[in-house]
């Protein structure tokens, strides 16, 4: 079987998706706000405290925040995190994960991961060694799991 060319704005999402989900594994339980167009270029910022900026996290660039806040109102659409978005200003308050997020991050998917490493550990250390395309393939390989037939 071909492997599955992933398209750039797929691998984008599947970046920042590991970002988010893995700050609030990190933080949880407590909220993390995430808010964008601080300084030049504009960056992602997240925050435990909402009276401050916060901390940039990932790539920088317009594009790039563009792509982090569609990723993060899929991530709430869809249910895998909570919080409240004030759409004006790209800020994303109170951010925690639910329990369907709970339930993505502890399945492990067997073709990619030893037994016993939940699937947040593992997006956790690709996110910190910043190997984006592996960790796109694990996300990839997890969200798909459930769809397909025995």
């Amino acid at each position: 079987m071909a492997e599955l060319e992933i398209p750039e704005g797929v691998q984008a999402f599947n970046f920042w998706t590991i970002i988010i989900m893995g700050r609030l594994w990190d933080e949880f339980p407590r909220p993390q706000s995430f808010h964008t167009g601080y300084g030049t270029p504009p960056a992602v910022h997240v925050t435990g405290d909402t009276a401050r900026e916060g901390t940039a996290i990932g790539p920088t660039g317009s594009d790039q925040t563009e792509i982090f806040v569609h990723t993060l109102a899929w991530l709430l659409a869809e249910r895998f995190v909570s919080g409240k978005v004030n759409d004006g200003r790209n800020h994303f308050n109170n951010i925690t994960l639910t329990t369907r997020g709970f339930t993505v991050l502890n399945q492990i998917p067997h073709s990619v991961a030893p037994p016993g490493k939940p699937l947040g550990t593992q997006m956790r250390e690709a996110a910190g060694t910043q190997l984006a395309g592996a960790a796109a393939r694990i996300l990839l390989e997890s969200m798909l799991t459930p769809f397909r037939s025995p």
